[in-house]
């Protein structure tokens, strides 16, 4: 079951100590505050924009594909439930053998990943295959999201269609 509130001030900006908890190899609902503060509606807007974005768009210094979050109801935007939630689906699916060629690149990379599976596996009981939240190693722990216009520029692919709404997500150890 997804949960229902998130702590205001996390999903629009990174503070500089984070205020959730939320290992992001477990399903949204186990998602907490480390602190008792307001909380939202996990379906209220994800950006603060009036816009209301349809889509947006999530890197990260920390994995290196782009994951495009879409709006689950028609005319709402995209919410912060569909954020989490749909970065954790993102992160479930199977690792490819392009992931993996990205991965064996730097044996150090490869380890980390691999030592990261065998934590998954112990802590899921029987959860099978390398995932890409794998990638994420020791550092699988959601802090938030920002914006930070110098990265998505050198991040996002050339020919691309910026897009406005691109969020670089953090994570932490």
């Amino acid at each position: 079951e997804r949960q229902r509130a998130l702590p205001t001030y996390f999903l629009l900006q990174v503070p500089p100590i984070s205020n959730i908890t939320y290992d992001l190899r477990l399903p949204p609902s186990t998602l907490r505050p480390t602190l008792l503060q307001g909380y939202l509606n996990f379906d209220e807007p994800f950006s603060i924009s009036s816009l209301r974005p349809r889509s947006i768009h999530l890197i990260s210094k920390d994995f290196p594909w782009t994951v495009v979050i879409h709006e689950s109801t028609r005319g709402a935007g995209v919410t912060c439930r569909d954020a989490v939630c749909g970065l954790y689906d993102a992160l479930q699916v199977p690792l490819t053998d392009v992931d993996w060629g990205y991965v064996s690149e730097s044996e150090r990379r490869r380890e980390r990943v691999l030592r990261a599976w065998k934590r998954r596996e112990r802590l899921l009981k029987g959860a099978t295959g390398l995932k890409r939240v794998d990638l994420l190693g020791r550092r699988c722990r959601l802090q938030g999201f920002r914006k930070d216009e110098d990265f998505v520029r050198r991040r996002v692919f050339p020919g691309t269609r910026r897009v406005v709404d691109t969020w670089v997500v953090c994570f932490v150890h």
